[in-house]
């Protein structure tokens, strides 16, 4: 019996606004069903990497 489990990080909301902070959603599949919910954190898309599905390193922090 075969199980598969994937999770994905990913933002949710207008990417365009400046300055603005959008909400970080947590996506699951387990067995080819899925599940998104919000982990009640938000960032600045300028900073986010979507290829990574990750903060994006910088010296400042």
């Amino acid at each position: 019996m075969n199980h598969s489990f994937s999770q994905q990080l990913y933002l949710k909301g207008k990417h365009c606004e400046k300055d603005v902070k959008v909400p970080i959603y947590l996506c699951l599949t387990v067995n080819g069903q899925r599940s998104e919910l919000s982990i009640s954190r938000k960032v600045d898309p300028e900073k986010w990497s979507a290829r990574t599905g990750k903060m994006k390193l910088s010296s400042e922090h």
